[in-house]
């Protein structure tokens, strides 16, 4: 038997999410094979650790059906989980346990109070306008509102 396969999380089927503020995750899995008796059925597990085959194969899993491409999956409290998968052939031959790399469910805002990007490019220092806002924008490019201009300094238009 060769079953070979991989994971995902996230409402796309070929690519995963990092992060989710909602507790429904839908996994899904592809790639598995078995050109002798075929797959009968999958069996999917979430935790924080990737699940072995025999932790999916007692309570740690559900059974999805032979066709089957993905679950959904209600998170129970925020935190990291992993999505893992094995696929079960006709013979109840296991597949070695395949695990997505995981995500996190968290309902806490986040805010970002600074961002670093490597060769961002920005322009000279100096003053400049915005909106109808006056900036004086530094070597950094960061940028500092201007209040009050000294007399005979104006912003380009």
């Amino acid at each position: 038997m060769r079953i070979t396969g991989h994971v995902y999380d996230g409402s796309n089927p070929n690519s995963d999410i990092a992060f989710t503020s909602t507790n429904r995750i839908t996994t899904h899995w592809s790639g598995f094979s078995d050109a002798g008796a075929g797959i009968a059925k999958y069996r999917i597990g979430w935790a924080a650790t990737c699940l072995t085959a025999a932790q999916l194969l007692g309570s740690g899993g559900r059974d999805a059906g032979a066709s089957a491409s993905s679950m959904a999956y209600t998170i129970p409290s925020q935190g990291f989980y992993r999505a893992s998968v094995v696929a079960v052939d006709q013979g109840g031959l296991v597949s070695e346990a395949v695990c997505s790399s995981g995500f996190t469910y968290s309902t806490a805002k986040i805010s970002l109070t600074e961002v670093f990007v490597n060769n961002l490019k920005c322009p000279a220092p100096g003053l400049t306008r915005i909106g109808g806002q006056s900036y004086y924008v530094d070597v950094d490019c960061l940028r500092y509102t201007v209040t009050t201009l000294p007399t005979g300094c104006s912003p380009p238009v």
